[in-house]
């Protein structure tokens, strides 16, 4: 049902406008962010997989998946088919209407125009390191349906404009819309899926342009002509803004109860089957932190990671990167900003992880994780998505809020618990990768929040003394 629906609502958005052809390489124009302040996502993406990888087997499943879907759903091709053919204005027309916004760029130029230059500073971080990365896409004239609108096999897919494009909408619409934020981040979701079912994007491609489009809005936050922007187009849509219901949290470790927290369960995907085609990439990312393990060095850092990656010692895993040294004693009210948020996300997998109910890679596969005397404890939580990522990435976040010089540094520091935790043998690749869209709408959540807003201001006054 929820297939047939987006299908008519993707043939509604298109019927007044002629098939338009796949523009990959539509040029950036005039975004807020000036050369200084642009993200350079070569600084902290990592490398694609090698096709001669077991670690690719992902997205070669995914895509041999793909083939079958569009034999045996029509109604889903269709809807990735017109989706794919979708220009950047007709894209914010899609993903507004499922914020009930609805906007046009005649009735509503402020808006559209904000979400235009949004849309121009994604394009400019992610055309130049997708060129330069130069994975070539998985489309193929012989091997592929001839698709109505035009697709240029040559075309680059890693990180993928147009899913970084449909993770700033949903972003920027939370922040205009926050009681949107569970259906724009699913939207996102089945469109990138969409992407991969044209043989467009790679499965891998997905996380690496979420990552660049949480890097992107982060460093936009410190734009004040993208804030101006944003009041304006507040202005413009009061009317059709839904209020927020709020329950501030009565515990003052955090901005919010846990129940006004979105539910991860309803946007992110179902973990891969056990030994399906699909797992094939978590078991080879299994073995592959049993390797790094070896590395003393290595299994080093994975174990601090581990080990001081809980609410109160988050701040720790980010210092080397910061220019600031963040304590409970040199920066207390910055300290407690990073923790409050930490302890907020560290809500949004609970749910999830009940719901998906998940068992952790070292006991399935019978065998001893990094931390033995730890494992009869670690085997009665679960393992989808990961805590320790969430937490990770929804600091990295609030961190780039407060250094948005940093963004880069700091996005790769959050990559690097997300791996950790693979080579602790607590967590499949697929747990922590889902984490990072969790974390997103946790942090998309406490920008609504005032108190987080008042927060936030705090913590910049008092780094600005330290500075």
């Amino acid at each position: 049902m929820k297939t047939v629906l987006r299908t008519l609502a993707v043939s509604l958005i298109l019927t007044a406008a002629s098939i338009l052809p796949i523009n990959a390489q539509t040029a950036p124009g005039n975004g807020f962010l000036t050369a200084s302040q642009r993200i350079d996502p070569l600084r902290f993406l990592p490398s694609p997989p090698d096709s001669s990888d077991l670690r690719s087997a992902g997205d070669l499943s995914a895509s041999a998946r793909a083939v079958r879907c569009l034999k045996d759903n029509p109604a889903r091709a269709y809807a990735a088919e017109a989706e794919a053919r979708m220009d950047r204005k007709e894209l914010i027309q899609y993903f507004s209407a499922a914020a009930s916004l609805y906007l046009t760029e005649k009735e509503t130029p402020e808006t559209f125009r904000l979400l235009i230059r949004v849309l121009d500073d994604g394009r400019t971080s992610t055309l130049t390191s997708r060129d330069r990365i130069a994975r070539k896409n998985p489309c193929s004239r012989s091997a592929r349906k001839q698709p109505v609108a035009t697709v240029d096999t040559a075309l680059y897919c890693y990180p993928s404009p147009e899913i970084t494009d449909a993770y700033l909408l949903v972003q920027v619409l939370s922040q205009l819309q926050p009681a949107a934020i569970v259906p724009l981040m699913a939207l996102a979701r089945s469109y990138a899926e969409g992407r991969v079912l044209e043989r467009l994007q790679w499965e891998s491609d997905i996380h690496a342009s979420v990552l660049v489009a949480a890097a992107v809005f982060a460093r936009l936050q410190s734009s004040e002509s993208y804030l101006a922007g944003l009041d304006k187009a507040r202005t413009e849509l009061s009317e059709r803004i839904i209020p927020v219901p709020r329950h501030l949290s009565k515990k003052p470790d955090r901005f919010l109860d846990s129940d006004d927290m979105p539910d991860g369960s309803r946007f992110i995907p179902a973990p891969p089957e056990f030994m399906s085609e699909a797992f094939l990439a978590d078991y080879a990312w299994y073995f592959w932190g049993k390797e790094q393990r070896k590395d003393p060095s290595r299994a080093k850092a994975a174990m601090e990671d581990y080990l001081l990656g809980d609410v109160d010692s988050m701040n720790t895993r980010f210092n080397a990167c910061l220019p600031v040294l963040i304590t409970p004693q040199r920066t207390p009210v910055t300290y407690r900003f990073i923790c409050r948020t930490a302890n907020d996300s560290k809500k949004m997998n609970t749910k999830a992880k009940y719901y998906f109910h998940r068992t952790r890679p070292f006991v399935m596969f019978g065998e001893a994780s990094i931390s033995p005397g730890h494992d009869d404890l670690m085997s009665k939580t679960l393992s989808y998505p990961s805590g320790h990522s969430i937490r990770g990435y929804a600091c990295a976040y609030a961190f780039a809020l407060l250094f948005p010089e940093r963004t880069e540094a700091i996005m790769a520091r959050a990559i690097g618990i997300a791996d950790n935790r693979v080579v602790c043998g607590h967590h499949y690749k697929s747990d922590t990768e889902q984490s990072l869209p969790t974390a997103m709408a946790a942090i998309l959540r406490l920008l609504a929040e005032p108190e987080f807003q008042h927060s936030l201001t705090e913590a910049r006054a008092e780094l600005q003394k330290k500075n």
